[in-house]
C-alpha cells in the first residue's frame, strides 16, 4: 500500500521547533528551570514542555518564570511505578496504575504517548544536550 506524506505540499507553513521531553532539578535534570528556558530559547526553539518525572508543570509555574519568547506548555513525564509516559496539555498530575500502560491519563489532555528509553540514542533524533 502506498502512502503519501501528509505534509510534502504545504503552502506557506510554519514549522516550529520544540521539545516535548526535557527535566530540571524539579527532578533530575541539571538546570533550573529558568536556566532550561532560556537556553532553549538562545538555542531558537518556539515551544518547550517542562516534563519533570511525576510532577505536574502548570501555567502558573510558567507565569513565575521569564519564558523568553517560548510558548510553554503544561505537563509533564508520569514515571510512576515504571511505566514513562509523556503527558502533555495536562491539567493534573495523573499517576498511572500499578504496572500497567493501559492506564494513561483520562482528562482533557490533547495528548500523550508512551516513549522510548534512552530517548538521546533514538535513530535520526537529534536532541540538545543542556550542559
Amino acid at each position: 500500500m502506498r502512502r503519501d506524506h501528509p505534509y510534502k505540499n504545504l503552502k506557506n507553513a510554519v514549522w516550529l521547533r520544540g521539545n516535548l521531553h526535557t527535566h530540571s532539578t524539579r527532578s533530575d535534570g541539571a538546570h533550573a528551570p529558568q536556566d532550561v528556558i532560556r537556553m532553549y530559547a538562545k538555542a531558537g526553539y518556539d515551544f518547550l514542555m517542562m516534563s519533570d518525572h511525576d510532577i505536574h508543570t502548570t501555567p502558573a509555574d510558567y507565569a513565575a518564570l521569564k519564558t523568553h519568547g517560548l510558548s510553554m506548555l503544561p505537563g509533564n513525564e508520569i514515571t510512576a511505578n515504571g511505566v514513562h509516559m509523556l503527558h502533555v496539555d495536562a491539567d493534573r498530575l495523573v499517576p498511572p496504575p500499578r504496572g500497567t500502560p493501559a492506564g494513561a491519563p483520562r482528562n482533557r489532555a490533547r495528548f500523550r504517548f508512551r516513549h522510548h528509553q534512552p530517548f538521546h540514542v533514538a535513530q535520526g533524533v537529534r536532541s540538545l544536550h543542556l550542559r
